[in-house]
Order: C-alpha cells, then structure tokens, then sequence
C-alpha cells in the first residue's frame, strides 16, 4: 500500500548519496542503509545535510521524497527514512474500446461508470461534448441511431479529419477508464512503463494508471495529445506490460 506498516523489515542495502556541510564537504559519500553513523556536528547552531537515494536499475518506485535536507543541532541526532515499492507483472487483460462495445463488455458497465465517464471530457465526431446515457449492445447498431448510447460511440469510425481524431483520442480514454475501475481497481497502484511522459520511478519513466487517466484527460479537455493517444491505445490492446505493486520488497541490484 505504499505505507511503511507495522512488521514490514527495512529494505537493507539501498543506496544513499550523504552531502555533508560546505565546510565537510570533501566528507560526502554514498552509503547503504541501514547506515547509523556519527557525522560533523557544530559546537553551536545547526549544520544541515541533505540526503538522496539512488535507485537501483529496477522498476522501483519512491512513496516519499527521494531527497531530505535536515538541520542537526548541536549534539542532536537525525533519522531519515525513504519509502520505495517495487513493481511487477500483473495478472490482467486489458480490454480494447471494441470490447466495451461489444456485448460482453457493454453489459459490465454499471450506472457508476457512465457516471465517471460523464465527468471526463468526451467527444464526439461533431467536435461536440459526449455524455453517455446508456451502454447497451444492439447488433448492428449505429452512433447515429442513438448518439446517447455508450455502444455504438466507442466505435465510431468517421473520417480522418482533426474532430474525428480527436473523438477516437475519447473513446480511447473512455476504455482505459473502464479498464482502470473493472481490472485495475482505480489504477493507483498499477503502472505502465512510459518515458517522457511518466512522473514516478528512475528518471520519471513510469505512470500509474490514474495518473495516465487524469493526464490524457486533460490533454482532451485541452484539444488533442497523439503521444497520449498512443499511450492508452497500447495500454488497452494489451501492447504495454501492466505492473503493480508488490506486497514485498524485490531482489535488487547497483
């Protein structure tokens, strides 16, 4: 869950960059916890340290700050704790916006979804705002036999023109945000390997999944993101490894 609980161990071996006071400097070292040794500290006043993990090649993921400055009184002492959780492959199967269409998908949507789905900024072909009222499956049917249905929008083709790009950029977050709430229980523990546009882990490579539904979300409520779009096409067709968290440390390495 992120949180350091009650008989969770310390994770032993991870490494720390310790940059000690201008006037230690040439002292700054890199260290690995469980690191407890006794450092410079002033006759008087305060001597401030600043203190960064570093991350292991893996897919690992910080739960707190990676960098703590503290100010050490005199004769005082420090304890700095960082909060790291490894990632995974997760046992699931995305769903394609073809899917959600479909009879087998479009029956699992519940009043919930359509309601979560009516707080996101959807479009349709027109350029105009989507609100979805129903998600039944008729064979055969047509966005434009009933615009309100969830069904027949998912799979609205139209031409390639900028207002129909944008409204498969929709239906593309539309499947992902079924996909988060029916298979990745929200999506904020669930994460997908993403440079560039991830925030979280080494060098900011990786994304949860709510915080890629929220991003891609503004991005259409904005106009159009092809980076984005091709991210949750990916993620729902099952291109992109879906990770989680796992309920203990992992086997790492420097």
């Amino acid at each position: 869950n992120g949180v350091w609980d009650t008989g969770e161990t310390e994770i032993e071996g991870w490494k720390v960059q310790v940059d000690y006071p201008l006037d230690y400097a040439d002292l700054s070292q890199e260290v690995f916890t469980a690191w407890d040794d006794d450092v410079p500290t002033p006759k008087n006043g305060t001597y401030t340290y600043t203190f960064t993990e570093l991350f292991p090649c893996d897919k690992w993921v910080a739960t707190t700050p990676t960098t703590v400055t503290v100010d050490v009184e005199a004769g005082g002492s420090y304890t700095v704790l960082f909060g790291n959780v490894c990632l995974v492959p997760a046992d699931v199967t995305m769903g394609t916006k073809g899917f959600w269409h479909n009879k087998n998908g479009s029956a699992m949507v519940t009043s919930d979804d359509l309601a979560g789905l009516r707080a996101l900024c959807l479009v349709d072909g027109n350029g105009n705002a989507f609100d979805p009222y129903e998600s039944s499956f008729d064979e055969g049917e047509k966005f434009a036999d009933n615009p309100d249905d969830l069904s027949p929008w998912l799979i609205d083709g139209g031409s390639s023109d900028a207002k129909h790009v944008r409204e498969n950029f929709a239906q593309q977050l539309a499947a992902f945000y079924l996909n988060c709430q029916h298979y990745l229980d929200g999506g904020a523990t669930y994460f997908f390997y993403a440079p560039g546009i991830g925030d979280a882990g080494p060098d900011g490579d990786y994304i949860s999944a709510k915080d890629l539904l929220d991003l891609a979300n503004d991005a259409l409520c904005d106009g159009y993101d092809s980076d984005l779009h091709d991210l949750l096409d990916d993620a729902n067709n099952d291109i992109l490894d879906v990770l989680v968290v796992s309920p203990s440390a992992c086997t790492f390495s420097y």
